[in-house]
Formats: structure tokens, sequence, C-alpha cells
């Protein structure tokens, strides 16, 4: 569903009598399910903190959320929860179903990028691979850094997506991103190898998930979240990394190799150049999966 309401055009909306349904129509005008979930999330939090429907929400509540946020959260997930609730707020007054937005008192805030201290060097990213277990936490290392891929594209990866290349014993995964849209990701031969090793066992019990835990079970975000905690931990590496810190690594190691910006683009599955060229400028001394060192 692809709501478009024109600007300053209060329509009612049939249909939608109380915040649920309001709150259902908002996020169905997201495409991606992930999207829809965070804002899920964030318009959750919010009602649970506020305890009164959507229409007695007042000026004085939307300044004590916002200093709460900035209290409680840092600064990139404060902007995220505070966009959410404006957004919901913006559309239910443009549909027609609040008379006034009282989000509009609070100015949308900048914050820092500090996209630098979530990349890892190439030294660190190594150290992590060897200190994965071989298997299932050795495969989503792989994934996350040579793929590029956000962590629920990782855990969403099945068997029947990979696919051989016809160059010395290499291949590629068709990984459905944001919004369901595919793209190719190549991956180097070493690297291939070691994903596809398992593919004659899983091909007798039916072809799945890549990705499984110790029960055979498909991992989560949440779970694979933990078994990068572990490796982390492991290799002994003192500062907090998350999945997506290996994506970041392999937009800036790729570049820092000589990947075209608009190949890093394609094998990352950014909308927008824009956005990948933030890598550009995240050390200023110094299939893009190819150009990562094997």
């Amino acid at each position: 569903m692809n709501l478009i309401v024109p600007e300053n055009l209060p329509v009612q909306l049939p249909g939608v009598t109380h915040d649920e349904q309001m709150v259902q129509v908002w996020l169905a005008t997201f495409s991606s399910p992930h999207t829809q979930d965070a804002y899920s999330r964030d318009i959750r939090a919010f009602r649970a903190w506020v305890q009164k429907p959507l229409e007695e929400v007042t000026a004085v509540d939307a300044v004590a959320y916002d200093a709460h946020l900035r209290q409680a959260y840092k600064p990139a997930s404060a902007a995220r929860k505070l966009a959410a609730v404006k957004s919901l707020f913006s559309m239910a007054c443009n549909v027609g179903y609040l008379r006034w937005n009282v989000w509009r008192v609070i100015k949308t805030r900048q914050y820092l990028n500090r996209l630098d201290q979530r990349i890892l060097s190439q030294a660190e990213v190594q150290r992590l691979i060897a200190f994965a277990r071989p298997g299932t936490e050795l495969k989503l290392l792989f994934l996350l850094y040579y793929g590029g891929l956000r962590v629920s594209e990782a855990v969403g990866t099945l068997w029947q997506d990979l696919a051989e290349r016809q160059d010395l014993g290499s291949g590629q995964i068709t990984v459905f991103g944001k919004g369901d849209k595919p793209r190719t990701v190549p991956f180097p031969a070493r690297i291939w190898q070691e994903l596809m090793k398992g593919m004659e066992t899983e091909s007798k019990i039916g072809l799945g998930f890549l990705l499984r835990n110790g029960k055979g079970r498909s991992l989560t975000p949440n779970s694979a979240w933990r078994m990068v905690k572990r490796i982390v931990r492991r290799a002994g590496i003192d500062r907090p990394v998350s999945p997506h810190f290996f994506r970041h690594a392999h937009a800036t190691h790729a570049i820092e190799g000589g990947a075209p910006l608009h190949v890093v683009q394609r094998t990352l599955g950014h909308a927008s150049l824009t956005t990948t060229d933030r890598y550009l400028h995240v050390r200023p001394d110094d299939g893009s999966s190819l150009y990562l060192p094997v």
C-alpha cells in the first residue's frame, strides 16, 4: 500500500475510527517489513510512555517526550524514534484523523554522523574471521563482510539463492533487500567454497536456510547478533561490535581497494548513491566484494 496524501489537505480517511487503526494505516505506507517493525516498536514505546489517546497528546507532552528521548537514547536512535512519532502525527492530521499536529513545536535534530567509530579495520575483520568457528559462525561473517549483507538479509538467505558462476569456481547470491528488491552479490572463489560447505547434506533433507544453529533451526537477527558478540569476546576485541559493523567495513574497505561507488552501491543495495558516498569521507587520510582482500 502506498498512501499519498497531499500536504495541508485534510481528508477524513474512511474507516479509521481509533488510534490502533490509524497506526496500522500509517505503517502500511512503508514497503519494507523491517521498517514497519522498527517504527511499530517506536510507536508502541511512545504510547506506553504517554498513556493517553493520540487526540489528547499536547505540545507539553511532545516537549517532554523529546527530552526523554535525548536523555535515554543515543542521538541517532533518539532522532529515529522522534521521526517516527512526528511522521505518524503528521499523517494523522493530513487525513483528518487529528485536528492539529502538536509535534510541529519540535524541530528535527541534526546529529553527528559517527560512522567512523563503527568501522572495523581490515586487521580487526580478519581477526574476527580467524576466531569464528567453522560452519555457521564463519558463514555468517562471510555474508556480513564479503557480501555486505544486512543481518536480516544474511539470516534470510536460502540455499536456493546461491548459484555457481563460470569464473574459477566462484559464485553469487541473490539477495532480497529492503522492499523485496533483489540484487546479485558475487563472492570470491575461496569465500564461495566455504559458503557451499554442507550443501550435499542439506540436499538430502531438503534445501532451506543457509545459516542454522546447533539445533538445526534457522538463525534470527537476534541470534545472529548474539553470535557476533560471542566471536568478538573470543577474539578479545574490547569495543562494541554489531553485525552492521561488517557492512560498514565492506563499503569502506572496498572503496579503499578501488571499487567504483556505483559498484558498491549496487552490491549493498543502497537506493541512493548519496548513501554510499558517506564512506568516501569516513577516513580523510585514506559486485564490490571482489575488491576485498581474501
